[in-house]
């Protein structure tokens, strides 16, 4: 039975291909030819972290800007 090669990627690399994905430089299939990735599921993992980050500091954004507008009067 063949083992599987799990590859490690840098964060420089899953930082571009997010970024080219969301920006519209490139497609799924186009980032994983260009940067060697076999498996699409790693990606969608990277973009679902990607969405869950902005989320997160979206609403840190919100919840900080809405605690000082309470001051105003």
């Amino acid at each position: 039975m063949k083992r599987k090669i799990r590859n490690r990627y840098s964060r420089h690399t899953k930082e571009n291909v997010v970024n080219e994905l969301v920006n519209g430089e490139l497609w799924l299939e186009e980032a994983m030819v260009k940067y060697q990735i076999h498996d699409s599921r790693t990606v969608v993992a990277w973009l679902r972290k990607y969405i869950r980050e902005k989320k997160k500091n979206q609403d840190r954004y919100i919840l900080d800007n809405h605690k000082g507008s309470s001051n105003i009067g």
